[in-house]
């Protein structure tokens, strides 16, 4: 993660403005790649950044208002959907066509995937892998990448904050940052602290869906079983009857001991129960760990300061609608 983040850095040397969300996926798909797959995924950024484009608008054009027709149907919007899976798709196979029969020689998560066998001796077959390497491919750096780009955010707008945020992180080992828990409940950092207030203001996932296995009532309400629950994380985060002055940043809120004056679900972003993201705390120890390297050794700053929250699309993960254009300088 380091070894990346100071790669980024590298190339922003030449650099005095970057496109903020780019950015942020650009380094994050390197760490997922290198850290899971033992591969440079970075060089296929440009086309899984596209694909992604293509099918955020599109799961938020079957979400809305706007009629689509089956999927076995080949229409204009469907064409575009299938053409975007297909380019991940592509980059999968290759990560998995590169790997077979060398899996031995490696000790990563495609590796444990090629190898892996039931009680019966059975493998996986490569529809079965490609969904697990699709899903941590994509979930293990965009969500990551959106929390990120909001923290830069929220930190421009927030100069003391971000000048707190600089002492904390400009004499500190960015391993050390993170703490040996690496994203632990017990994790007292700043730099986490910063990191969280951001995914409460923000969520990188804005909403949840649960079935309900069995009838329930909640606080009066009868819910069948089969019915979808739906939670947002953006509504709940946002609730002025749970977080004071709810839109403001204040990374103290998630001090030692203030979220214990919580209620837990008032907080909420990688969801909760049996089904909890399972990268999370890999994603908590990145995001720590490349906000610090970063903060110690430049400022970001916005191009065009405002205190106007910048459209959204929140599709599938809550990321910009437009490019977050910041200013790259010394401290």
């Amino acid at each position: 993660m380091v070894d990346e983040t100071d790669a980024m850095l590298d190339r922003w040397a030449s650099r005095d403005e970057i496109d903020l969300l780019e950015q942020m996926e650009r380094v994050t798909l390197s760490i997922i790649g290198t850290a899971m797959f033992s591969a440079d995924v970075e060089r296929h950024a440009a086309d899984i950044r596209a694909a992604l484009q293509v099918l955020r608008r599109g799961f938020q054009r079957e979400v809305g208002v706007v009629p689509t027709f089956p999927e076995w149907i080949p229409s204009p919007h469907n064409r575009r959907m299938q053409g975007a899976i297909d380019d991940i798709d592509a980059v999968v196979h290759e990560l998995i066509d590169a790997r077979r029969g060398r899996a031995d020689e490696y000790d990563d998560l495609l590796s444990k995937l090629l190898t892996a066998r039931t009680d019966e001796g059975a493998r996986m077959d490569d529809e079965q892998i490609r969904d697990e390497l699709v899903t941590v491919l994509l979930a293990g750096h965009e969500t990551t990448a959106a929390a990120l780009t909001w923290t830069w955010y929220l930190l421009a707008n927030n100069p003391g904050v971000h000048e707190r945020l600089h002492d904390h992180a400009a004499d500190a080992d960015p391993t050390e940052t993170v703490g040996s828990s690496a994203g632990a409940a017990d994790d007292a950092s700043f730099v986490k602290q910063c990191v969280q207030e951001a995914m409460r203001i923000y969520p990188p996932v804005p909403v949840i869906t649960r079935e309900a296995i069995d009838p329930d009532e909640i606080d009066g309400y009868e819910i069948p079983a089969g019915a979808e629950v739906v939670l947002s994380q953006f509504v709940v985060h946002r609730d002025p009857d749970l977080w004071e002055d709810p839109l403001a940043y204040r990374p103290e809120r998630f001090a030692p001991g203030e979220r214990e004056a919580q209620p837990t679900y008032s907080f909420f972003p990688f969801g909760g129960g049996q089904r909890i993201c399972i990268g999370r705390l890999f994603a908590l120890a990145e995001a720590q760990l490349i906000l610090a390297r970063v903060v110690s050794e430049v400022r970001l700053t916005l191009r065009s300061p405002t205190h106007d929250t910048p459209a959204v699309d929140s599709a599938v993960t809550m990321v910009p609608d437009e490019p977050v254009e910041m200013a790259v300088t010394d401290w």
